[in-house]
Parts: structure tokens; sequence; C-alpha cells
């Protein structure tokens, strides 16, 4: 595409979500493949990090190191003026997955941090899916 058609085009569309995941986990540790090769991922959880969180951020990581989806689930809070943390699952074509937690600071000049990344099975992928309901899936 010539420099004039670039010029006056549309902004192509960044995911930085997707690029963020692309840097902490830049290949599947199921498949071994790059992350942007067909993988796709969702966000499942999130909490604000505020006043004394301590317990609710407990009980945060306890569901995604149980495999409590469903407990999981029941934390959609997410507040732009805030610290979030945020829950992704990263899926592999292959069947099974990741669930990548991100701390997303409040602060403009402060980078999101990977906390954790926790393999899962296909199996309990499939346990968690259901629970998603009409989520937004995105290609990592």
């Amino acid at each position: 595409m010539g420099f004039i058609r670039r010029l006056f085009s549309e902004p192509e569309k960044r995911d930085l979500t997707s690029e963020c995941l692309r840097r902490y986990l830049p290949t599947c540790d199921v498949c071994g493949r790059l992350l942007h090769d067909g993988h796709r991922y969702v966000e499942i959880a999130s909490i604000v990090l505020t006043g004394d969180k301590r317990q609710s951020t407990k009980g945060f990581f306890d569901a995604i190191r149980d495999r409590h989806w469903k407990t999981l689930r029941s934390f959609p809070e997410f507040e732009g003026g805030e610290d979030d943390l945020v829950a992704y699952l990263i899926l592999c074509p292959q069947g099974s997955g990741s669930v990548v937690t991100v701390l997303d600071p409040v602060e403009l000049y402060a980078n999101p941090q990977c906390q954790t990344i926790d393999p899962i099975s296909a199996s309990e992928v499939n346990d968690i899916l259901p629970l998603l309901g009409d989520a937004e899936w995105r290609p990592a």
C-alpha cells in the first residue's frame, strides 16, 4: 500500500491485551507454537485492588489454584481508576489452555505485570467453557 493511501486509511486497530499476553507467554506451554498461531483468549474474572482486599484477592487466587471456576466467575469487578487484577483464559487449538493473571495498574505510565500463568488441561477447559456464556473471544 502506498504512502498516500496509508496516510488516509483507517488506522490499524491494535489489541493491547493480546500484545501484553504474547509478551508474557510468547509460546504455548501445551503445543509449543507462537501464541498468535491459532490461540484465543477471553477475560474470565477481575477484581479491584483497593482498600483491604486481601481476603478477596486470596479467594481469587484460591479459585484459580483449586479450579473452582464458578467461584472465579463471581469476580466481575473492574474500576478504571484503581489497580485491577484480571484473569484471562488462553485457549490452545489442541483443547487445553492457560489461566494468566495480570496486574493492571491505574498509573498511566506503569506497565501491566503478569502475576501467574497456570496451565490447565482440556478437561478443565471443558469445565469452564459453559460458564463463559457469550464472552468475547479474541485472537491471541
